[in-house]
């Protein structure tokens, strides 16, 4: 399971390096407003903070694993994981896009000349905020409600 968790990390963590024009492609979409990077060094911290928010979610998924399998004996550890995982990916898209949702209200009063700087979308700390709060929560109702099976002696 271990090396599961750090292939996936790595993958995702490049995933998150090639996918993160398309972030900003999409914010650009939503907010209906142009974002620009001061600099080259703007741009390839956005592009490393995709990656990071999208690979934190291989270690979320494995601790929502072991969480279930603290409770139950896992007959298909890989399908738990990938469950997981995509409840992890889901949890960061939801913190983009209400990170999005609140920025799109500030930007109607800008003008459309004016370009809004990429630092400003400040994504790590409503995504990890998001998976934080998901990946937590799922481990303790898993630890805290999930009922363990009793093992048979002998």
């Amino acid at each position: 399971m271990k090396r599961l968790v750090i292939l996936s990390t790595l993958l995702l963590f490049l995933l998150g390096f090639i996918a993160s024009p398309c972030v900003l492609s999409l914010t650009e979409f939503f907010l209906r407003h142009p974002v620009a990077a001061s600099s080259i060094g703007d741009y390839m911290k956005f592009k490393l903070t995709i990656s990071l928010l999208v690979a934190s979610c291989a270690p979320a998924g494995g601790a929502m694993v072991w969480a279930f399998s603290r409770r139950r004996p896992a007959n298909s550890p890989f399908m738990i994981f990938v469950v997981s995982l995509f409840i992890s990916l889901l949890a960061v898209c939801a913190g983009l896009f209400l990170r999005v949702a609140a920025l799109r209200n500030l930007v109607h009063e800008i003008p459309s000349h004016i370009l809004i700087r990429m630092d400003s979308l400040n994504y790590p700390i409503w995504g990890f905020g998001m998976l934080l709060i998901v990946a937590v929560g799922v481990v303790m109702v898993l630890l805290r409600f999930t009922p363990r099976l009793k093992r048979s002696k002998g």
